[in-house]
């Protein structure tokens, strides 16, 4: 039977959490709760002269699986093949032909509430989205993505999220296979298996810490249960998207965490995985509080992600990974080297202000500042958060520069700079106005990571790069330099690492070789 089903955006909660392409620690397998989910059942479905069913354009002959739907909202070019399936005779393909990613689905009403589900298929040659509806009593469908992975050629690869059924009110799930827009994806052995997972205390008792602004809860569960502004009392937190603030990923699985205890300053955490746990040490500060990883175990896990999902206010500053108002702001930013800040949009209302830090580059001792005040100290707060750790909080004629009226004034912006032009660029600078000189990343930069300077155009590096800001600034100019900050080219030792003689080494440590030959610059490098 083909449902005609809407199909409406919707919040991407804590219970749709992406996973990758290899397969987590293993579980005993209860029984899949998706019927027919290796395709072998099908039907021939009855087509128009066009080849077209339920907006659907079907194979030679029209043949689509039992007890999978077609959505005519979502359409596509289905395939029932049985060239080299992962199990069974036949696995699909589905194609995307249409403006709107196509989506097969299959209705569940068995489901509960609560409840933990590990939702897997397998693929081959394309990328597959593992997509969830949610129906409620009352209130519109939501829909979120569960998982997406990629298998770039024909090896068949798993892709595995997990689902967790909302509670008020919630009366069935559709489970679907989908495909974005213009691409094509083989997909076998679809699952859906209950995981039996510790209950958590509904009473238990938020941690809470306060500072001079803000107070912050989280659930011995690790979820958010409050960013309380101390001079309105409002709780940013959203109402409808419960998310896991840790997140560790081994192995190419993400595992959300599933208890926080607190001693003294240090949360001790337990994730889905049960061989996964980490300590997080959580400092006070007056205007932020500040986490630091003192512990992560086992040794093999690849990353550790903290993320306060937010509610989302008039400005996204994805640059500082922050959201704000005229009343309210809030960000997280890592302030140790081996961190990687990345803004998230989990729906129209809640915004994921998520950071990360790695196995490779060493995950203990990375730190992160969350900022929260009221607007008008908001700006004050970050500063805070960057002197207190360490980090550049540059101010330009004595005021802070990401909010300094000089960076803000009309520049030239010199694109190809030697020396030996400074004289012109002074003169071409006042014949236009402008008050600032700004130099092209590429003129006076060897490198992005180490910031050397070019000496193809400063002959003597440094002291030339000086020579020619004296100069201007002596013109009664400001003198500024263009820069990527969160990037490293490809020519840096980073990328392309020179050996240091007499370093320290263990017998463990494996010589790196270069990522990359060509030139560039890899923005965002973890």
């Amino acid at each position: 039977m083909t449902l005609d089903m809407p199909f409406h955006r919707g919040l991407r909660r804590a219970s749709a959490l992406l996973a990758m392409l290899v397969l987590g620690p293993a579980y005993a397998q209860p029984p899949n709760l998706l019927l027919n989910g290796g395709f072998e059942a099908t039907q021939e479905m009855r087509v128009g002269p066009d080849g077209i069913c339920a907006n659907w354009q079907l194979g030679t002959p029209p043949l689509a699986p039992d007890q999978w739907s077609l959505n005519t909202h979502h359409s596509g070019k289905l395939d029932v093949i049985t060239a080299a399936t992962h199990e069974g005779k036949r696995c699909i393909r589905i194609t995307s032909n249409a403006p709107r990613a196509p989506h097969l689905y299959q209705l569940h009403s068995g489901l509960e509430a609560g409840t933990w589900y590990r939702f897997s298929a397998w693929i081959r040659n394309g990328t597959a989205q593992l997509y969830v509806y949610e129906y409620f009593d009352k209130g519109p469908m939501r829909t979120f993505v569960v998982a997406q992975g990629t298998s770039k050629d024909d090896t068949w690869r798993p892709v595995t999220g997990l689902y967790q059924p909302s509670g008020d009110g919630y009366t069935k799930s559709g489970l679907a296979l989908s495909v974005p827009t213009g691409k094509s994806v083989e997909i076998d052995a679809v699952s859906l298996t209950r995981m039996d997972m510790p209950a958590a205390d509904p009473h238990a008792e938020p941690h809470v810490w306060e500072n001079d602004v803000a107070r912050l809860n989280i659930t011995p569960t690790g979820v958010l249960a409050g960013l309380i502004c101390r001079k309105t009392g409002r709780d940013y937190r959203p109402d409808l998207a419960p998310f896991p603030l840790f997140t560790a990923i081994r192995n190419g699985s993400q595992s959300p965490v599933l208890t926080v205890n607190r001693d003294g300053d240090l949360l001790n955490l337990r994730f889905l995985d049960q061989e996964i746990r980490a300590a997080v040490r959580v400092q006070v500060r007056p205007h932020h509080f500040l986490f630091e990883v003192v512990d992560v175990q086992p040794e093999d896990v690849d990353r550790l992600d903290i993320e306060f999902a937010v509610t989302r206010l008039k400005t996204v500053a994805h640059a500082m990974n922050g959201t704000y108002d005229n009343e309210f702001g809030a960000c997280l930013f890592g302030t140790t080297v081996n961190t990687c800040n990345r803004a998230t949009t989990r729906s129209g209302s809640v915004q994921g202000l998520r950071s990360s830090c790695y196995r490779t580059r060493k995950m203990v001792g990375a730190a992160f500042a969350l900022v929260a005040a009221p607007a008008e100290q908001f700006k004050t707060a970050i500063m805070e958060a960057e002197r207190m750790n360490g980090l550049p909080c540059p101010m330009l004629e004595g005021t802070w520069a990401r909010d300094s009226d000089a960076a803000r004034r009309s520049y030239l912006f010199a694109v190809s700079v030697h020396e030996r032009d400074i004289d012109t660029l002074i003169e071409y600078a006042k014949i236009g106005g402008f008050g600032t000189i700004m130099i092209l990343k590429n003129s006076w930069l060897a490198n992005h990571g180490h910031f050397d300077v070019n000496t193809k155009s400063f002959a003597e590096g440094l002291p030339s790069l000086k020579r020619a800001v004296a100069k201007i600034h002596a013109a009664g100019l400001h003198a500024g330099v263009h820069v990527f900050g969160p990037s490293i080219s490809a020519n840096d030792p980073y990328i392309t690492p020179v050996c240091v003689h007499g370093a320290n080494a263990s017998a463990n440590d494996t010589p790196t070789l270069p990522l990359r030959t060509t030139q560039g610059t890899d923005h965002g490098l973890h």
